[in-house]
């Protein structure tokens, strides 16, 4: 039978009980999340869904994509959904590399704003997706091509690894269609190097 609250001798509810463990487990994890994590605190896995099926419906976790197993802890960070997107990207993936235009314009070496940010993940038979970035497939080979043009993450200013501008715009330039621009050109005007790209028409 459940017991229910009584103002007047302070009984406090079962309901109650897990509000407050839902609030005290989110304060101990980290503002990103995975299913491993709840692992590592000594949750089940069907507890551990149960814990995030109550956090999601209470606005306390939001997930970073479907089926990622990758969450955002809202109680530690309100704005996770919007400034931790790379950091999910690469929890997810440890292969993670920021590429494309938003590598040139975070060197201010276009004035043109990436629409999502683009990230090359190692090639595998899935990718699943992250809610505000775009991975794309890169295979090994690429990756070692690559090693000498990656900024280390804790170089980065986004946080993870990310290409070199001027690697980021060979890649552009080699996988224009893939990467879904039209044209990937030089002009000179206003800057030293402007590298202009044209969005390709939903």
């Amino acid at each position: 039978m459940q017991l229910n609250a009584h103002a007047s001798t302070g009984v406090v509810t079962p309901k109650r009980l897990e509000k407050i463990s839902t609030v005290a487990r989110l304060l101990e994890l980290a503002p990103l999340f995975s299913l491993v994590s709840l692992a590592r605190m000594g949750l089940p896995r069907t507890q551990a869904h149960v814990f995030l099926a109550r956090a999601t419906a209470a606005g306390l976790v939001a997930s970073a994509g479907p089926r990622t197993g990758i969450y955002y802890n809202l109680l530690r960070d309100p704005h996770g959904p919007q400034n931790r997107t790379l950091e999910a990207a690469r929890l997810l993936y440890p292969s993670a590399v920021v590429i494309g235009l938003a590598v040139m314009h975070d060197a201010c070496l276009t004035s043109q704003i990436a629409r999502q940010i683009q990230v090359a993940v190692l090639n595998r038979r899935t990718v699943k997706s992250i809610d505000g970035v775009i991975l794309v497939r890169r295979p090994r080979s690429w990756y070692r091509t690559m090693q000498s043009s990656t900024i280390p993450a804790h170089e980065s200013s986004f946080g993870i690894p990310a290409l070199t501008p001027q690697a980021a715009f060979e890649d552009g330039k080699e996988h224009q269609f893939e990467l879904g621009y039209q044209s990937w050109d030089i002009d000179d005007e206003g800057y030293e190097y402007e590298y202009l790209t044209k969005p390709m028409a939903p």
